[in-house]
């Protein structure tokens, strides 16, 4: 299904596919496309694989380096503009492709863009995608794709496992290219936002975001108290018991904006800044592939581990499988949190205790899991008490010894073997866990803050 709002048309707009803007190359070293030369609403890049008579499917066709595509001579481009109603300007066809020739992609050139943003779709596979004790719970996880859709072509991207009475992600599944660099969404593109889909949730995700004060005032059963949690300033009864309330101060308050950061927003699983093409990264704005996070949290810690990610699989020039996903539900003053809360017994979403991030290196036959504590009000003590009881990687990932991994604020941190913490999360179906060794990071990196 497309995503609300796709319907607009444009008269003489027809295309879904179309052609590569098209940039010269030298003669004879076939051509170039550089990443960043694209527009506004940047096409996907597209490839077809496999043999032409009867198994030809569509592939996003992946970067040669950070940031540039190149073309033998006699290879075809391929752009898309995924969505309904969506096409290619200025060209506007149904099937254009182009082809380098003499170091030139023809026809062309041409600067090219989507008239719209480029958007997935999701579908619905109806198949378990986690194991469980009972039936009952296998059956409540089901398999949520995120795709592009071309016709009777479909492209890939996300893997969501998604429980259906909570309305809640339990992770999503995905690939880090080796050629993600460090990827930045260009700053004139500011007016896309979070999609629901339909099917999936029995109420309105983005007012519930917006109406948290009052969903949180009647868990906590004090609306007042919820105003002041939600303004990153601690209720007085709390503050005696927090040794880091200072930090927890500076830590919610954005001077630039002069807001408080201890709110909940949504965040991703998989993250948007890992995926190549502009396009990817609008699709990724689904509900479907996100969790509440705190605001002070989502931006501090559990951003700097997808930087910590992607530099890996850039580095080391190897791509990467990657889970992402929640575990527990997030407490205050002994109250369990959900974004939508109607009443005692039908809430839905749960504000996860603890974000994760397993990575996997197939090439090195290593991983790591890192962990993230999706509470700010939490003391110190207790934020290390409610560490998963596993084997840490220690020395084989050195930054996360610096201070700012165990500021509660910011999102207490560590790191666990994946056998050990398998264990606690036992719905993830990983082959080939047991054999796995320690994936470790140089001692001289550290992400940025």
């Amino acid at each position: 299904m497309e995503r609300p709002g796709a319907s607009r048309t444009l008269i003489g707009c027809h295309a879904l596919l179309a052609v590569c803007c098209l940039l010269p190359g030298a003669s004879g070293d076939g051509c170039s496309l550089e990443l960043r030369r694209l527009r506004r609403y940047q096409p996907l890049l597209l490839a077809w694989s496999g043999p032409e008579e009867g198994g030809r499917r569509l592939a996003v066709r992946r970067p040669s380096a950070p940031g540039e595509v190149r073309y033998s001579e006699g290879e075809r481009a391929l752009l898309a503009c995924p969505g309904e109603g969506n096409c290619l300007l200025p060209a506007g066809g149904r099937w254009l492709e182009a082809v380098c020739r003499a170091g030139r992609l023809e026809p062309g050139p041409g600067d090219h863009s989507c008239r719209l943003p480029p958007a997935g779709s999701i579908i619905h596979a109806d198949t378990p995608c986690a194991d469980a004790a009972d039936e009952t719970a296998r059956d409540e996880h089901t398999r949520v794709q995120i795709v592009f859709q071309f016709g009777e072509h479909r492209v890939s991207l996300v893997d969501v496992c998604f429980n259906t009475r909570t309305q809640s992600a339990l992770y999503s599944k995905y690939e880090i290219a080796k050629e993600i660099d460090r990827r930045r969404i260009p700053e004139n593109v500011t007016d896309v936002h979070w999609w629901e889909g339909t099917g999936l949730y029995s109420y309105d995700v983005a007012g519930a975001y917006s109406n948290q004060e009052k969903t949180l005032g009647g868990i906590l059963g004090d609306e007042e108290l919820a105003r002041t949690y939600l303004s990153g300033v601690l209720p007085l009864s709390d503050q005696e018991r927090v040794v880091d309330e200072n930090s927890l101060r500076e830590t919610c308050s954005d001077s630039a904006k002069n807001r408080s950061e201890c709110y909940l927003v949504e965040g991703h699983l998989a993250g948007e800044l890992d995926f190549v093409y502009l396009a990817q990264q609008f699709a990724t704005l689904y509900y479907v592939n996100s969790a509440p996070q705190w605001r002070s949290i989502k931006g501090r810690n559990w951003e700097r581990i997808g930087e910590a990610v992607r530099h890996y699989a850039s580095s080391r020039r190897v791509d990467l499988e990657v889970y992402a996903g929640t575990h527990g539900v997030a407490s205050l003053r002994g109250k369990r949190l959900y974004i939508h809360r109607p009443d005692d017994e039908h809430e839905k979403t749960p504000v996860p205790q603890w974000l994760w991030k397993l990575v996997v290196d197939r090439s090195g036959n290593c991983g790591v899991v890192f962990l993230v504590l999706n509470n700010p009000y939490m003391t110190s003590e207790q934020a290390a008490r409610a560490r998963l009881n596993c084997s840490s990687a220690g020395d084989s990932v050195p930054f996360m010894g610096e201070a700012r991994w165990s500021r509660v604020g910011e999102g207490y941190s560590h790191t666990c073997a994946v056998r050990d913490f398998l264990r606690h999360v036992q719905v993830l179906p990983l082959v080939g866990a047991a054999g796995l060794g320690t994936l470790s990071f140089p001692a001289d990196y550290s992400p940025p803050s």
